[in-house]
């Protein structure tokens, strides 16, 4: 039978052991996972609160040898208590109840902690992984944006190069008629009357140079055009100054050239620039030769088609 010291002593050993796995479970609770890159940096990176205090071997060691002494003093009270037996059996049932004792306290304070640490390991790298999977996957989803608007901008500019492209043939086109155009082709303002533009063909037909038709300025067509004609030129500028675009507004006149004789001329006047209100700002200005060629003071014959 049991003395009363050994179930005192037995149930101190119960209440320490009740004290001990409150105490872990506590530092379970409020454990924190820290990364640390080596040992060394272990003690100097991370704050000792946030160390698990049960994993540092001198504890493991202490839980271990605290675990086997308290154990084995229990089972020896417990067998000194016994009647007398032979020394197998006393060998068997001390390591049945060291067995009995040590084993659930090792797996309390030890193996418990262990694999409590090693599941939140667990949890942490798999949030981790999630963490590097989400990132892969914007990380994914930005470079494919970016590829498509990389494909866009190309599309763009080779469309950008390629209208570039076909505007600069059509312009070399327009200058090779322009040049090569059996009449003469004037661009003028129809407020100012001024030249920006008029081609070779009048240095042919009416002997003035186009660098001295853009220096005369409005000049250039009170000159060139006779008496009698000037105003009937006035008259059909002023028509499509008034805001009849698209219509070709002709007439006949006869042109003075650098030599003063005149020459009998079709014109053909239009709009080919607006403003922002609509209004004409540039007129294409067409001359195109007859046969007939007057002298100097012979009177000009004209009529208006339009």
């Amino acid at each position: 039978m049991w003395t009363t010291a050994q179930y005192s002593l037995i149930q101190v050993i119960t209440s320490a052991i009740v004290r001990m796995n409150k105490g872990h479970s506590f530092a379970l609770r409020e454990e924190k996972v820290v990364v640390v890159p080596d040992r060394s940096a272990r003690q100097r990176d991370v704050p000792s609160e946030a160390r698990p205090k049960y994993l540092s071997p001198p504890r493991l060691f202490s839980i271990i040898a605290l675990t086997v002494f308290l154990g084995e003093v229990s089972v020896m009270f417990v067998l000194a208590s016994l009647p007398q037996m032979s020394t197998t059996v006393e060998a068997i049932l001390d390591g049945l109840m060291i067995t009995l004792i040590v084993t659930p306290a090792l797996l309390l304070f030890l193996f418990r902690p262990l694999a409590l640490h090693i599941d939140r390991r667990e949890i942490a790298e798999e949030k981790l992984r999630m963490m590097n999977d989400m990132l892969e996957d914007r990380v994914s989803e930005r470079t494919a944006e970016l590829t498509a608007a990389n494909e866009n901008l190309k599309k763009e500019i080779q469309d950008r190069t390629s209208a570039e492209q076909q505007l600069s043939k059509s312009s070399d086109f327009i200058n090779q008629i322009l040049v090569a155009a059996p009449c003469i082709l004037a661009i003028y303002d129809v407020n100012t009357l001024e030249c920006s533009y008029i081609n070779d063909r009048v240095a042919d037909l009416l002997g003035y140079s186009p660098d001295d038709v853009v220096l005369k300025k409005a000049a250039f067509f009170e000159e060139v055009f006779s008496e009698e004609t000037y105003p009937i030129f006035r008259n059909l500028n002023a028509s499509i100054a008034a805001g009849i675009e698209g219509e070709i507004m002709k007439c006949e006149c006869d042109l003075r050239a650098a030599n003063n004789t005149l020459h009998h001329f079709g014109i053909g006047l239009v709009a080919v620039n607006t403003t922002p209100a609509d209004s004409p700002k540039d007129i294409l200005l067409a001359a195109i030769p007859s046969e007939r060629v007057l002298s100097a003071d012979h009177p000009g014959t004209n009529s208006n088609d339009s």
